[in-house]
């Protein structure tokens, strides 16, 4: 069944905003169907934090991204370029390690800390960026 948009944005406020740490996390990954969706958005766990990472290095390419492992702080990962059709597009980031992660947008982006500069994403923290035009997203 297909979610209306509102429902889905209620949906993952329960998730990305309302929940944090450990507990949070258990209850997104516990939330999920067998298909590896939750509420018809695609995941991808196990992901790795490149070290003295850049703009571009470990491309997020799901809706939901799970980063297991960050070595040093600051070791990152990048924002999916936004769909040329869509101006509602959502990536979900879970820092599900113990370290600062820093998320940086796709070239020519702006995820919240000016052109192409990266933000940071506390440990055991879940971010929702939603896409508010071509270029740029909005945390929250």
């Amino acid at each position: 069944m297909a979610l209306t948009p509102s429902r889905r944005d209620r949906e993952m406020e329960k998730f990305g905003e309302t929940s944090t740490g450990k507990a949070g996390i258990r209850a997104i990954i516990e939330g999920l169907n067998p298909s590896g969706d939750l509420l018809g958005y695609t995941l991808e766990a196990g992901i790795t934090a490149e070290p003295a990472g850049i703009q571009g290095d470990v491309p997020l390419t799901k809706t939901m991204n799970i980063i297991e492992t960050v070595g040093t702080a600051n070791d990152s990962a990048t924002l999916a370029s936004i769909p040329d059709d869509s101006f509602s597009y959502v990536q979900i980031v879970v820092n599900d390690s113990d370290k600062v992660a820093k998320l940086f947008p796709a070239l020519g982006n702006n995820a919240g800390a000016g052109l192409n500069l990266g933000v940071l994403v506390g440990p055991g923290s879940i971010t929702k960026f939603n896409s508010i035009s071509l270029t740029e997203w909005k945390v929250g």
